[in-house]
């Protein structure tokens, strides 16, 4: 197994603290339908809004199975910059929709995934994404249970063939602790790795806007002389993106 490397270690940032994995299982399903041409700010979307308001009811359903304890859909809020190396160029997507499914454990997603408003809301996004990901996962790390309602959701998907990458991100949760007030967060890591192309999955939230999310990483130093500085000497990539919770109409409206 590989070692992590800290650079620019600091007293200031130790490894998260953690609890206990949770023993639940869950489907992540990443769908690029129309995302925004650049950087920024999200707007609503007209293709974006006609899958929203199809796939909505059918998450629903899915929120109402015994198995399940949440089927929640997600609209993009905004992207951040972020430059890809060329060997994970073809695994990048400008992901828009979220559907994030939580069962109690890992034995009940295969029941979840049998539903017909599953598989219909698969149907609905393999006809209207140009880009479709889906992963199933456990979880690895956990901060605390991530709440659902009125806050600002980072998705970030990590692109690395590191194995000590899991160690390297408690470091940089450990950043986002001390410098964000981050209270939560469920790591994901697929139950087949070749099935995706995301070594795992960070979901967390927090109550505030993106551009006071944003400009808490833009105007410290430390998040490039140590987070950045951190993934790139563990040869790590990831596409955080940021979202609010769809609860039926667009906040990008």
């Amino acid at each position: 197994m590989q070692q992590p490397r800290i650079v620019n270690p600091r007293d200031r940032y130790q490894p998260a603290a953690l609890v206990e994995p949770s023993p639940s299982g869950y489907v992540h399903i990443a769908a690029e339908i129309d995302p925004p041409r650049r950087p920024g700010p999200a707007g609503a979307r007209p293709a974006r809004s006609r899958a929203l308001d199809a796939l909505s009811p059918l998450t629903r359903d899915l929120a109402g199975r015994a198995e399940t304890l949440s089927a929640d859909l997600f609209t993009v809020a905004g992207f951040t910059p972020q430059p890809t190396p060329e060997r994970y160029r073809d695994a990048v997507g400008r992901y828009d929709v979220i559907v994030l499914i939580k069962t109690a454990t890992i034995a009940d997603l295969a029941p979840v995934t049998a539903d017909p408003s599953f598989q219909r809301l698969l149907e609905v996004l393999q006809e209207q994404a140009g880009r479709l990901t889906v992963t199933q996962a456990r979880n690895v790390r956990r901060i605390g249970d991530v709440p659902a309602v009125g806050r600002l959701h980072l998705f970030n998907h990590f692109l690395t063939a590191n194995d000590a990458a899991l160690t390297v991100w408690d470091y940089l949760a450990g950043w986002y602790q001390e410098e964000t007030g981050l209270t939560n967060s469920e790591v994901m890591a697929p139950l087949e790795p070749d099935s995706t192309p995301f070594a795992f999955i960070n979901h967390a939230s927090w109550n505030m806007s993106m551009v006071r999310f944003a400009a808490l990483q833009v105007f410290r130093p430390s998040f490039r002389s140590f987070v950045i500085a951190n993934m790139r000497a563990n040869e790590m990539s990831s596409l955080p993106y940021l979202y609010h919770r769809y609860d039926g109409q667009d906040p990008a409206a």
